[in-house]
């Protein structure tokens, strides 16, 4: 059993040679698609992918690895295109969307990081998500930007019922990392601390570190809000849960970093319009409805997107205001909604259900 443990500590100082090196290929893929978008190539090269697999084989000296070899580089030229594209989508969904957004929120929160990655320095906040919605129905913005799921809390389920009472439609969709730090006046200790302030999804997935805390938690609209209250209070008592990004915009000092419990904690912001966008590009639909309140009712309308072959990414129920014990469901689909067997099924289902509403058709920015 010793040769075993030797040679698993072996192959795992060769998984973090390979990890490194396939951060390298990787960030190098990167570099050959933004030239390649600047040049209006396509992403696929065949002639030189075949010349780039020859020239490895060549490499190889043990020939009982030649199909295993030839099959690796197969798939890491397949990842390098996938990460190439992603690059050339992201830019042309994001050349589609020109105008002015809003945000829920103030700087330094992620709600601002969102926006301004697809929409840079033409943005300015809001106070509440249904303020987000106001400004878009309103034409005060061509684009508002909400944040729809958390990869630790789940859904923002206010968002999502807002998304069914108004008139506005998804037209595309970013994720960004969430990385809450504890934030400070500069020299406070973490003994003076007594109150902290936090959006309370900040609190909630920063939950773990705050369980053994006698601190006081105090909710704000948004976790930048909790950053600026503590800076303008200058007061050493207080602490807020919130980016770097708040911390530099505040004059804040980051006492403890990373404090989140999901360590890879995203945030998934959607692109709201008053107008649907039908992109030839889109790969998810979204749609909201609810089915006769019957026994089987839902599995009888899923089985209508399994019969067309059409993917069910999300699905979340939500009660209908004033109607106790009766839901409409939100749902994500993978596809174009012009897509011959995403028209087939919403049609069928328009039939079936009680109430359908369509909520847009977007791809990742």
């Amino acid at each position: 059993m010793e040769n075993l443990e030797y040679y698993r500590a072996e192959i795992d100082k060769i998984d973090t040679e390979l990890i490194s090196l396939m951060e390298k290929r990787m960030d190098v893929a990167k570099h050959i698609g933004t030239v390649k978008l600047k040049n209006g190539m396509q992403v696929l090269d065949t002639a030189r992918e075949e010349l780039v697999l020859r020239s490895r084989m060549e490499k190889v000296t043990e020939k009982e690895y030649e199909g295993v070899i030839e099959e690796f580089f197969i798939k890491v030229m397949a990842l390098s295109r996938s990460v190439q594209q992603k690059l050339i989508d992201s830019f042309e969904m994001k050349k589609a969307l020109v105008g002015r957004a809003c945000y829920q929120g103030v700087d330094g929160g992620y709600g601002s990081i969102a926006a301004s990655k697809i929409f840079d320095e033409n943005i300015y906040n809001v106070k509440t998500f249904e303020n987000v919605i106001e400004e878009v129905e309103a034409g005060n913005a061509d684009y508002g930007v909400l944040p729809l799921e958390n990869s630790t809390t789940g859904s923002i389920t206010d968002v999502l019922d807002m998304l069914c009472q108004h008139e506005v439609y998804i037209v595309g969709e970013t994720a960004i990392k969430v990385e809450h730090n504890l934030l400070v006046a500069p020299g406070t200790k973490e003994a003076d601390i007594t109150d902290v302030y936090s959006h309370e999804q900040g609190f909630f997935q920063c939950k773990e570190f705050l369980k053994d805390k006698n601190w006081t938690l105090n909710s704000v609209v948004n976790t930048a809000v909790g950053a600026k209250t503590v800076s303008e209070s200058g007061d050493k008592t207080k602490a807020a849960i919130a980016s770097k990004r708040a911390a530099k915009l505040y004059n804040l000092q980051v006492l403890h970093e990373s404090i989140n419990s999901g360590k890879a904690n995203a945030t998934r912001f959607i692109v709201i319009s008053k107008n649907p966008i039908l992109s030839d590009g889109a790969t998810k639909s979204a749609v909201v409805f609810s089915v006769p309140h019957v026994s089987g009712a839902l599995v009888r309308a899923l089985e209508i997107f399994a019969r067309h072959s059409v993917n069910l990414l999300k699905i979340e129920s939500r009660p209908v205001i004033d109607r106790m014990g009766e839901y409409r469901f939100f749902a994500e689909l993978e596809g174009n909604i012009n897509d011959e067997n995403m028209i087939n099924a919403v049609n069928e289902l328009k039939k079936y259900a009680t109430s359908y509403k369509y909520l847009g058709n977007f791809k990742k920015i």
